[in-house]
């Protein structure tokens, strides 16, 4: 009776965790809707009016919205895209105990890693503020579940137990989910490697019919992505994630040649209880020279891109991009845990009650962190952005003329202001333009980029920008000038540098920007 009492309150904390971020909606999640509102009028790609840009990171993503704003009133929109992540994330939480089922073989275990899971607050809160990353990963886990039910990692034996036509409609099935992982997400594409290399370390391959046509589906979708954001943007990579190597410089550890970025180690570091069970299962894992796939793919995915966020790509927003791949590390720590299980269970009363002394102040440790994270997403956004975002669209007009008469200033439209949230995108009106201070939504910050600086200057007199509302650093050298060091200023002070003077227009963080030819001494002037 007891463990179905602690069954239905895990179920009960696990259905309502989610709710807690019911009124939160995420900036990012503002700019998605920007780019899908132009999309819906079949202006793709389009962030300021009439000007495309490749700032999507999601073609997939813009173009679900987009229906969303071609069915629905546009003040619901916001509402719906909520509904839809919610339901991604309970589908996602659902394939994940499937997998753990799998696994461990038990359903206690599998309970434990769903209720792991689905009460961790960075996963949680990012699949439910309006972005893409839960879809993408109950699309990923759905293609798990899939691939381990048909016995698409062994498909000899598949070949053997199934007729041609199951096979034929099994590949093309996985096949369409891996591609469409790589319209939502730019892992998609990793992910697909990762699953296609596991599959050829299983044995020599049956290059099948079936098997062709499936790799062939993949490869369509996955080349139908870049072929169309190419198209519209001319680019092949999203500036979006170009930007992250941008805006993560000042973060990293080492020189030129090698950097670090500790975002993810500490993040595992917090996790310490999940951490030390997950070592333990990959040497388990190693040790008893595994073969079972789920396991490999697992094993795989989470150094891969643990290595990326730490080396290459940075981690920002990291709780948001890691969300598919934790799960991963919480199925391999369950290994762990019931290898240590295992090895005490012939042992000593001493011995396993130390055993368990261990494995409840672990669980207690890791329920201390996951109430600090949570109350700290719960603060990260305003509770009621999610109102904001369905208020803008009938306000915009009210609140650019607000933000025009705030700024005093009568020089011709529209107004260029200078942002690292753009999200102010979807609530102004055409008599403004939005330029990217991180890159994130402008290639043209990138080619200001040199040496690991960030030439703000050089792109504000390239953009013509008439205001900043935000002052941003990226460079790595504290004795290297940056915007940040505009907010020295007192109001109504001024500041020179290169020919650009920097006025702080009133008390707020808005700075008016000239950039008449005068002297380029540096400094205040008043």
């Amino acid at each position: 009776m007891n463990s179905k009492l602690l069954r239905a309150a895990g179920l009960a904390a696990i259905v309502a965790h989610p709710l807690l971020y019911c009124l939160h909606f995420a900036g990012d999640a503002q700019v998605h809707l920007v780019f899908a509102e132009a999309a819906a009028r079949g202006r793709f790609f389009e962030f300021n009016p009439g000007e495309i840009t490749p700032g999507v990171t999601s073609p997939g993503y813009m173009l679900v919205l987009a229906l969303l704003f071609r069915a629905l009133p546009i003040t619901v929109v916001p509402i719906a895209v909520k509904l839809l992540n919610l339901a991604a994330w309970y589908v996602f939480c659902w394939f994940v105990y499937r997998i753990a089922a799998i696994v461990t073989r038990d359903k206690r275990w599998a309970f434990a890693v769903l209720l792991v899971t689905a009460l961790m607050p960075g996963s949680a809160y990012n699949a439910n503020v309006g972005m893409e990353n839960g879809l993408f990963a109950a699309v990923l886990w759905g293609w798990l579940v899939g691939a381990t039910r048909w016995q698409w990692f062994d498909s000899g034996r598949l070949d053997e137990s199934a007729n041609g036509q199951r096979v034929l409609l099994t590949e093309v099935v996985l096949g369409t989910l891996l591609g469409i992982g790589c319209w939502l997400r730019p892992e998609g594409f990793v992910v697909a490697t990762i699953a296609h290399l596991v599959r050829l370390s299983r044995g020599r391959p049956a290059f099948s019919v079936a098997r062709i046509l499936g790799i062939l589906v993949l490869l369509v979708l996955a080349g139908g992505v870049l072929l169309f954001h190419w198209r519209f943007t001319g680019h092949w990579i999203p500036t979006s994630a170009l930007s992250r190597v941008t805006i993560m410089a000042s973060r990293r550890w080492g020189g030129d040649f090698f950097a670090f970025y500790p975002g993810f180690s500490l993040r595992l570091l917090a996790y310490l209880p999940i951490t030390i069970f997950f070592l333990i299962g990959c040497h388990r894992v190693v040790v008893s020279r595994s073969r079972d796939p789920i396991v490999l793919f697992a094993m795989a995915s989470f150094w891969v891109f643990f290595v990326a966020y730490s080396v290459v790509l940075g981690s920002a927003h990291l709780a948001r991009y890691v969300l598919f791949v934790m799960p991963m590390m919480i199925v391999i720590a369950a290994i762990g845990a019931q290898s240590v299980c295992a090895a005490t269970l012939g042992g000593d009363v001493k011995r396993r009650n130390r055993r368990d002394r261990w494995l409840l102040s672990g669980a207690a440790l890791l329920a201390c962190v996951y109430v600090v994270e949570a109350g700290y997403r719960w603060q990260t956004n305003p509770r009621e952005s999610l109102l904001e975002a369905m208020r803008a669209p009938a306000q915009r007009h009210a609140y650019s003329d607000a933000l025009l008469a705030r700024l005093g200033e009568t020089r011709s439209l529209p107004v260029s202001l200078g942002c690292e949230s753009v999200q102010i995108r979807y609530q102004v009106d055409e008599r403004f333009v939005i330029r990217s201070l991180d890159g994130r939504v402008d290639p043209v910050l990138l080619d200001y980029v040199r040496n690991g600086q960030v030439d703000h200057i050089g792109y504000i007199k390239h953009r013509h920008i008439d205001f900043l509302v935000e002052q941003p650093s990226y460079n790595p050298r504290a004795d290297v000038w940056s915007l940040r060091d505009l907010r020295k200023l007192a109001p109504g002070a001024s500041m020179q540098r290169e020919g650009v003077r920097f006025r702080r227009h009133d008390s707020t963080s808005i700075y008016a920007v000239d950039l008449g030819q005068g002297p380029t001494a540096d400094g205040p002037l008043h």
